[in-house]
């Protein structure tokens, strides 16, 4: 394909729009599950709360951070030695991170070169890892640890975490999926109510 097939290609209709989309979307769900994953080793370390401010047990420090000095790398080491995650899972990671900076910083060439594959393989890998990370959590972290009911069992492929949500919810808005974008409202309204919250 040379330039000007490239420049036809990319003007089409819809076609700039849906590439930028797509690569917002990809930045905007690493920098949510970055957060995620320094976040929940933080949460299981929270000792309480000090005037009006969170504090973690001295522990975060030596058991996480001394991990890694880079936090999130640290983190994701920690969700390992916990059975979170695996080698293969932090190898993935670093491939996902690095096609995030890719995609910030040479975000014109890719989309220009409409790598598909690439996107399509690394965008794939973020949401599984993304979405294993959460479940996870949930069903050896959270429901334990809960007033739940812990003998009950628990379908993992059938919890919906905040993280599908968040999924669901940007991608609507993204795509412009009206109907969707307000049912999803509606539900997490109606969830709210139910919380009391």
């Amino acid at each position: 394909m040379n330039t000007f097939d490239k420049y036809e290609e990319l003007l089409k209709p819809n076609e700039a729009k849906g590439r930028f989309l797509a690569t917002s979307l990809y930045i905007a769900f690493f920098e949510y599950f970055k957060n995620l994953v320094v976040d929940l080793p933080e949460s299981f370390f929270i000792d309480g709360f000090e005037a009006g401010k969170i504090t973690i047990n001295s522990r975060y420090k030596e058991q996480v951070l001394s991990l890694h000095d880079n936090k999130v790398s640290a983190s994701l080491k920690w969700l390992q030695s916990i059975g979170c995650l695996t080698k293969e899972d932090y190898k993935n990671f670093q491939s996902i991170r690095q096609y995030r900076n890719d995609l910030a910083h040479k975000m014109l060439s890719i989309v220009f070169e409409n790598k598909h594959d690439d996107f399509d393989r690394n965008y794939s890998n973020l949401i599984s890892l993304m979405l294993k990370t959460h479940k996870w959590w949930i069903l050896n972290i959270e429901i334990p640890t809960s007033d739940l009911n812990p003998e009950l069992e628990y379908d993992f492929d059938g919890i919906i975490t905040g993280s599908d949500m968040i999924i669901n919810l940007f991608t609507s808005l993204a795509l412009g999926d009206e109907e969707q974008t307000k049912e999803l409202y509606e539900q997490f309204k109606k969830e709210r109510a139910n919380m009391g919250k």
